[in-house]
């Protein structure tokens, strides 16, 4: 009957030693992880602010921009007109709707059919800026009919290309969304938790072995 007893409450130690503990320690690691947790979003939500990307689409007409001879001609004035629009250090420009294989021209995914029928050609840039004050400006600032007029003369500045821009579609440029902060480590468990876990798993075990022996 003694023995019996003995159990229950080795028993009740054990169970009562998966109630946390919780001490001063246990406040401070709480402060500890969220200043953590703000710093990671204060800083996920400020980066990459030196820069600005967009895209558009130009009418035109003449060669087609995603043939591989002019593709990068192509980039390179549509570079040219960002940056000469936004009065940004550096602008790069990429193509959209040009497919990664030949096509067939009825297939063309930027409706390209031949030199004399006229086609909307899409393209993104990113352009990079000082600072975060001065790409906030170009946001602020951003004109669409000057946009446009600036690919139409880098397109007109090189004739050798074969294509004539007659207007872009374009909308502000925005900042690029900065990556993911890192995820916030788990606070150790604090010296005063753990030391009376041990104690009371201690004093389980030994309780245990008695009523084993009687």
């Amino acid at each position: 009957m003694f023995s019996k007893i003995i159990a229950a409450a080795a028993v009740a130690v054990v169970s009562a030693a998966d109630v946390p503990v919780f001490s001063s320690n246990d406040d401070y690691d709480e402060i500890n992880l969220n200043i953590r947790m703000l710093s990671n979003v204060t800083t996920s939500g400020t980066s990459g602010g030196s820069q600005v990307e967009g895209s558009g689409v130009a009418s035109q007409s003449g060669a087609d921009c995603c043939a591989a001879p002019n593709l990068a001609d192509c980039q390179a004035a549509f570079g040219s007109a960002c940056q000469t629009a936004l009065t940004a250090p550096t602008c790069v420009a990429a193509l959209t709707g040009c497919p990664g294989r030949r096509l067939s021209e009825g297939r063309r995914l930027n409706g390209y059919v031949n030199s004399t029928t006229p086609y909307n050609q899409g393209f993104s840039y990113v352009a990079t800026f000082a600072n975060a004050a001065a790409a906030a400006a170009a946001i602020a600032g951003f004109d669409e009919a000057a946009f446009s007029a600036a690919v139409i003369a880098a397109f007109a500045a090189n004739p050798s290309l074969g294509i004539t821009v007659t207007g872009v579609t374009a909308s502000a440029p925005t900042v690029p969304a900065g990556p993911a902060g890192p995820a916030p480590a788990s606070p150790s468990p604090s010296p005063s938790s753990n030391a009376a876990k041990v104690a009371v798993s201690t004093l389980a075990a030994f309780s245990a072995f008695v009523a084993s022996m009687m």
